[in-house]
């Protein structure tokens, strides 16, 4: 019944909703302050607010580990150039929102989900390539060359870095699965339409093996066995008799 069908559709909403802002809070939000530094063009519903406002919060706390350690050894130029970095991010992020949404006001294409373009595109590899892999290179690399220097800014990049790898991993295979998933509904159509011939009687005496089932495997109960063994034994006897 309809009224049945509701609470499960609004259950996988809410699991569906809830994944997502589980992502965005353990992974988007700490990226977010370096990947604002490396991509221009993200898309409106990559920086929402309250997200802006999480990434603002963890950038700040390093920027409190940054005093208190500047105030141990005497010495703020770390503080300086983290709080520089704070605001630029806070200033960016603000702006590639406005921008976002001016390009939807307008009428214009750009997806708002889109991880942006990375300013590293000169490079000699893919797109893809550049965010799954050379920006958290770089993002990890920067950090230890900084961690003697500036101990807390080089722990900050090595942890951005190494979690910006894993999002744009998750991001790659939730990719990859939706194109797989239409590469295994030609597969499922196929199979479908095969097991179609073999209950009316079109194919050959038995189910298809998982090997003609391009690696799926095929259940046909017994009794359906049986049904569609009578069904040809009764098509065949009445090809036999003379015409009346």
């Amino acid at each position: 019944m309809p009224g049945e069908d509701g609470p499960g559709v609004m259950e996988s909403a809410l699991v569906n909703a809830i994944r997502e802002n589980a992502i965005e809070i353990f992974l988007l939000a700490p990226t977010l302050p370096v990947t604002v530094f490396l991509r221009r063009s993200l898309g409106f519903r990559v920086l929402k607010p309250w997200v802006i406002y999480l990434g603002f919060l963890i950038f700040n706390t390093f920027l409190w580990f940054s005093l208190a350690r500047g105030a141990a050894v005497g010495n703020q130029t770390e503080l300086f150039i983290l709080f520089a970095a704070d605001v630029a991010f806070l200033a960016l992020s603000i702006y590639w929102r406005y921008t976002a949404w001016g390009i939807i006001k307008r009428g214009e294409l750009w997806h708002t989900r889109s991880r942006g373009v990375s300013y590293l595109g000169f490079l000699p590899f893919t797109e893809e390539k550049i965010q799954r892999f050379v920006e958290p290179a770089i993002c990890f690399v920067l950090g230890v060359v900084l961690l003697k220097f500036l101990t807390v800014m080089g722990i900050w990049l090595m942890l951005s870095g190494m979690a910006l790898l894993v999002l744009e991993q998750l991001i790659y295979d939730a990719k990859l699965n939706a194109m797989l998933d239409q590469y295994d509904g030609i597969i499922d159509a196929k199979v479908a339409a095969d097991n179609a011939d073999y209950f009316s009687g079109k194919a050959k005496d038995k189910a298809p093996s998982i090997s003609d089932a391009s690696g799926v495997s095929v259940f046909v109960a017994p009794e359906l066995h049986e049904m569609i063994a009578k069904r040809k034994a009764e098509k065949a006897a009445r090809a036999m008799q003379p015409p009346a």
